[in-house]
């Protein structure tokens, strides 16, 4: 079989959306003024990419685009029409052109199928001025579709014309939901690969392969399904073979004419029962071991077809244990799942390259897991969680009409359904699937979750299936086990510890996070107009949320509250890290200090649409944030951490493997006015990290009340060597909380701690020597040969004169250096720039003197 991508194509002008599909297709004539286009696109991406629109992710820009709403109805686009004036509220026609597929291995008739592999909404297809769907058969965003050509095509050059209709308030499509604006044409387009697959009377239309573990995991029943179209008029004999680095398998059998399925298991061949396989296991836990399993056709000495997929040996359970919670267990070990929301860019362009950074992020973060919330990013980004050990539990998303069930017809239920089985079928050989939640702020009344739940068990009977992303308690399928409590905006550190409140660290939590997610400065500038740069400005409010999550209020009073006022943006964002650093690992950790209580974490998000100041770990300019750090810090292998509630320390162990005599070190500083580090309290203490655990250390003793701030210093060492460095600021008593809880979860603030001494720090400088033991690695020996504390130091890589290089991957960011303290922080760029003659190493800090190296 020979795929042939269709990726050069153009949109018709509006005006001629009306002439017919016989027209169209039959005669290039009226090409001449369409948009070029390069599908998979949304029609504004290709209107962007053209430069017919400015870039609504840059600057005001998205405000400047025709066909956006009122501000009333831009907050909740997804459930609303277009405006009638949009150019956008009307179909187009996307045309392309192609030849006739030519080779010397014909054997029988050529025969030729046509792929739509994403569509949003619905469409005509015609070919050749002949029809091949109508959109009462073609609609439906995350459907794949197929159609048989074979008859329509022509032996010179092909015409293909798709007329794209936009989606309706009751359209099951896209949306953004709160995170960012909704684009004016609603995501419109073509927005996956059209293909053309041709073929000689055989091919291999679906290969799924499942493996199942009966009393151990040393020997695996594997199963193949393998289904075989026939598109000639007779039945053929044909030779199949199924074949891995564990078993070879052969046989032979009929396919008629039509679509053949073909079912293999140990039980007729025993060879699939398979001794010993390499285990696939998320990060932290093991490699994500796969291995690659073939099926190839033949009839008489002719290949006709042969595919391979990526196969993972691995078990994905879950169960509700007594708290009421889902547990998840990959190869019977039970697994705390630490991840993030991730987010489709606004204009749904994919990137290999930032699916790559995606996964180093996540990987360099610590984290195991990640969510797709109806955005699911490309294939390309599944084979890399598949081959890096990334979790991915997917879905549906709230807040548009997934969700209005109350609104369904029978004819929706069907294009939700169908939506589901293509899906399923595209993403049930990744390893790294493990968990599909059908409903999302929601429960599907009964007769819905039933047809859901008919076909996840048809299509994929190893994967999970949950009901809701919220704690429900269903009629069919019990209870949820999760919870989507928030908070979503900010909250201190000791609120995951405290049990009173809504997001309290027990249990899972599939959608969480305090915030505080304001950019560097460096990327701040690079996103709204240096005019308009000022907090609460409509350009800043712009790039905020939508309805309640507008603005950024709670985390300005929080960061005022906490670190002092500030008096220009670059403070205000160099406080901004800080305050997003404790937040988030305080987070994170505290999942890590109720292990078993806390069974998941899905940080909310990740990743942003557009250029945003909410909601992640990096932003769309990808600059990771403090949070970033601070998560990375929490998710450590093997951690040290405080728990601020009841001020004790516990070792985490995120690994398989035993940790025995490990070593910590504390030590606890006060710091006045006068800025002066003066020793309360250092000791050090041995214990035993199990695997897959986390044990309390030791309580620390109560602050003496002396300072304005304590700095507890942690080092986790094994063999003399460290393993793990954390540094909390701490305040004499803990903020508390009120009991109003706002924004879904979100809790107010009765008293903060007051850590604005920090300001009073004198400026220091840092010494510091680099090298380059290895290619695209810099190795920084930072030395603090002043008197006081070095707060919050911060590494950066630029070329010389301009921005950051981005990615940078360091073992560690954002620390404090005591007096005479030496540290050793390494940072390796993954994509290194073609030039690296004028890279610069920078050392900054909350109270450094910027320091320059030449590398």
């Amino acid at each position: 079989m020979h795929k042939q991508k269709l990726g050069s194509w153009k949109i018709l002008p509006a005006e001629l959306s009306e002439y017919s599909g016989v027209k169209i297709s039959k005669s290039e004539k009226y090409w001449e003024n369409g948009i070029q286009a390069s599908v998979p696109t949304t029609l504004l991406g290709a209107m962007v990419d053209s430069g017919i629109l400015p870039d609504p992710r840059e600057g005001d820009n998205f405000l400047k685009l025709p066909g956006v709403p009122e501000r009333k109805v831009l907050d909740r686009f997804a459930l609303e029409e277009m405006p009638d004036t949009s150019p956008f509220n009307i179909p187009r026609w996307w045309v392309t052109s192609f030849p006739y597929f030519k080779d010397k291995q014909r054997r029988g008739r050529r025969n030729c199928t046509l792929e739509i592999k994403g569509i949003n909404y619905c469409g005509e297809v015609w070919l050749n001025g002949q029809l091949v769907s109508d959109k009462e058969h073609l609609t439906g965003t995350y459907r794949n579709f197929s159609f048989d050509v074979s008859e329509k095509i022509l032996k010179e050059s092909n015409t293909l014309a798709v007329k794209v209709f936009p989606p309706k308030r009751n359209s099951l499509a896209f949306s953004f939901v709160d995170w960012h604006p909704m684009p004016p044409d609603k995501c419109t387009g073509l927005w996956r690969d059209v293909n053309l697959l041709w073929y000689d009377d055989l091919r291999i239309s679906d290969l799924f392969v499942q493996s199942k573990f009966n009393g151990g995991y040393s020997k695996a029943d594997t199963s193949v399904n393998l289904e075989i179209t026939n598109s000639g008029d007779k039945p053929l004999d044909i030779n199949f073979e199924i074949s891995s680095r564990y078993f070879s398998v052969q046989g032979q059998t009929v396919v008629h004419p039509g679509r053949n399925t073909l079912r293999l298991d140990s039980t007729a061949y025993p060879e699939l029962l398979v001794e010993s396989p390499a285990l696939w296991w998320p990060y932290q836990l093991g490699d994500p071991e796969l291995v690659e399993i073939s099926a190839s056709i033949r009839a008489g000495s002719s290949l006709y077809d042969r595919v391979t997929v990526k196969h993972g040996f691995r078990e994905v359970s879950s169960y509700i244990n007594s708290s009421g919670d889902r547990q998840f267990v990959i190869n019977g070990i039970d697994l705390l799942v630490r991840g993030g929301a991730w987010a489709p860019d606004m204009l749904l362009k994919n990137s290999v390259r930032k699916d790559e950074i995606d996964i180093a992020y996540i990987k360099d973060m610590g984290l195991n897991a990640i969510r797709f919330e109806a955005n699911f990013g490309s294939d390309n980004l599944w084979d890399l969680c598949d081959r890096e050990g990334i979790l991915i539990l997917a879905g549906w998303t709230c807040d548009s009409f997934w969700e209005e069930y109350k609104s369904w017809t029978e004819r929706t239920k069907a294009t939700a359904n169908e939506s589901l089985k293509s899906l399923l079928r595209r993403f049930r050989n990744h390893a790294s699937f493990a968990a599909w939640l059908y409903g999302s702020d929601l429960i599907a009344p009964p007769e819905v979750e039933m047809m859901y739940l008919e076909t996840l068990k048809r299509e994929t009977p190893g994967l999970v299936p949950i009901a809701s992303a919220g704690k429900y308690t269903s009629e069919i399928s019990g209870k949820t086990g999760v919870k989507m409590t928030g908070p979503y905006s900010y909250v201190p550190p000791v609120y995951w510890y405290l049990e009173d409140m809504p997001g309290f660290a027990g249990g899972f939590n599939t959608e969480t996070g305090p915030d505080a997610a304001i950019p560097p400065y460096e990327s701040l500038v690079r996103m709204i107009p240096e005019d308009k740069l000022q907090t609460g400005s409509p350009s800043w409010v712009l790039h905020t949320g939508l309805r309640q999550f507008r603005g950024t209020e709670v985390t300005e009073k929080a960061l005022e509250r906490r670190y002092g006022s500030t008096h220009s943006m670059e403070e205000f964002s160099k406080k901004a890290q800080v305050l997003s650093y404790e937040a988030w690992r305080g987070m994170f950790e505290a999942a890590a200090r109720y292990r078993g209580r806390s069974t998941g974490i899905i940080g909310w998000m990740l990743s942003n649409s557009w250029p945003s100041l909410i909601w992640h770990l990096y932003d769309s300019n990808l600059y990771p944030t403090g949070g970033y750090y601070g998560t990375k810090q929490a998710c450590s292998p093997v951690h040290i951490l405080l728990d601020y509630r009841e001020y004790s320390l516990y070792g985490a162990n995120n690994t398989l493997k035993n940790m025995d005599g490990v070593k910590v070190e504390a030590e606890i500083y006060s710091i006045n006015k006068a800025t002066r580090l003066e020793l309360k309290w250092s000791d050090a203490f041995y214990k035993d990290l199990p695997a897959n655990s986390t044990v309390n250390i030791v309580n620390l003793p109560e602050f003496d009340g002396s300072g304005d701030i304590y700095f507890l210093f942690l080092v986790l060492k094994q063999d003399n060597r460290i393993m793990d460095r954390n540094t909390y600021w701490l305040a004499k008593e803990t903020d508390v909380m009120t009991d109003n809880h706002i924004q879904f979860g979100t809790t107010e603030v009765a008293e903060y701690n007051d850590f604005s001494a920090l300001d009073n720090l004198p400026l220091i400088n840092l010494e510091a020597d680099c090298e380059n033991p290895a290619k695209g690695t810099y190795t920084f020996l930072i030395k603090n040969n002043s008197g006081t504390l070095a707060f919050f130091v911060e590494f950066r890589i630029r070329i010389k004169g301009g921005f950051q290089i981005l990615p940078v991957l360091w073992t560690d960011n954002f620390i404090s250096l005591r007096p005479g303290e030496v540290v050793i922080v390494s940072g390796t760029i993954p994509f290194p720039p073609e030039n690296t003659s004028s890279l610069v190493g920078e050392i900054a800090g909350y109270n450094v003197n910027t320091l320059s190296i030449n590398l």
